[in-house]
């Protein structure tokens, strides 16, 4: 019995994922926002000095916060 119910929560899981990866294929915002994301992690990565008195890993965070409110707006 709880092998039949960890079996059914597994494969509705995996259905929903599926179902999640869909829906982002075909949101032109989510794919505009990929596109953005790829280029931010780039230039981050490349600086040499981080503005603002931050950790790289924060100012990546703040960066990329801000291109997911432009592209949500």
């Amino acid at each position: 019995m709880v092998q039949q119910l960890a079996a059914r929560y597994r494969a509705d899981a995996k259905r929903r994922e599926q179902q999640w990866v869909e829906q982002q294929q075909h949101d032109t915002r989510f794919q505009a926002y990929k596109q953005r994301e790829r280029v931010v992690v780039a230039e981050v990565l490349a600086m040499q000095q981080i503005p603002g008195g931050v950790t790289r890993d924060e100012y990546l965070r703040q960066r990329l916060q801000a291109e997911r409110e432009r592209v949500y707006r």
